[in-house]
């Protein structure tokens, strides 16, 4: 049976004069956030934090549709103003014996500028301008024009494969959308290849590290501004190991 509490006692059960449990420990947390907010308003503002200026990129510069429109499957293109299919003119008009290693003036785009490869019937069937020509003698639409520039560019046709040359567009993850990589003739004219020196645009920047100096401070990682270069050093030093401090 419970005794009644006495005059020495409250209800609580404590002594005269000293605080429950529950109380003590709010005292000490209120304690503690004061004590913080005088820490904080005594300590010196944080200093600024240091952004590079921001680089201003020409829209065309990052633009990720083609860089060309090539030629369909049709085998159409503007000839002398009109638009005609190759055979329209080849048929008759322009004989193919013997090949022609330049074209003729009215091809006013084409610019053969492709290394030993230049005689047109290497790509072009000669008995037939609408479509292309393996080495084997199978055709191919213009449209699987990948396949022929596989026939002699081998390392670089097997990096676009695996999506190391070259350009994908759409989703890394094919369940939220399309992925598209597009094809050698929609980045590189197929008679002029090679691509004029680009300038790379500029590297994304933190916030929080400023300008970044690869070597570090006087050429010392340790000094350096960058968490990601001092880390790196100081794993490859054995910062941090208890054995290196002995």
């Amino acid at each position: 049976m419970a005794t009644p509490p006495t005059e020495s006692s409250d209800a609580s059960g404590a002594a005269p004069g000293v605080f429950p449990y529950n109380m003590r420990a709010l005292a000490i947390v209120a304690a503690t956030f004061w004590g913080l907010a005088v820490v904080f308003a005594i300590l010196p503002t944080q200093n600024p934090i240091p952004v590079p200026a921001r680089e201003v990129v020409a829209a065309a510069e990052i633009d990720p549709s083609p860089r060309r429109v090539p030629i369909g499957d049709d085998a159409r293109t503007v000839i002398a103003v009109f638009e005609r299919q190759c055979m329209d003119c080849h048929k008759n008009l322009v004989t193919s014996d013997p090949p022609r290693n330049d074209p003729n003036n009215y091809h006013e785009t084409v610019l053969m500028d492709h290394g030993l490869n230049g005689r047109c019937v290497n790509c072009h069937d000669p008995k037939d301008r609408n479509v292309l020509i393996l080495r084997d003698g199978r055709n191919l639409a213009f449209g699987q024009s990948t396949t022929l520039c596989g026939n002699c560019h081998g390392p670089a046709y097997r990096q676009w494969q695996r999506g190391v040359h070259g350009k994908t567009l759409g989703y890394w993850d094919t369940q939220q959308g399309e992925k598209r990589r597009l094809e050698c003739v929609e980045c590189h004219d197929p008679h002029s290849p090679h691509y004029n020196p680009m300038a790379p645009l500029p590297g994304p920047n933190t916030l929080r590290m400023g300008v970044q100096n690869p070597e570090g401070h006087g050429h010392d990682p340790k000094h350096t501004i960058s968490p990601l270069i001092r880390a790196r050093h100081d794993v490859g030093h054995g910062a941090g190991n208890e054995h290196s401090k002995e």
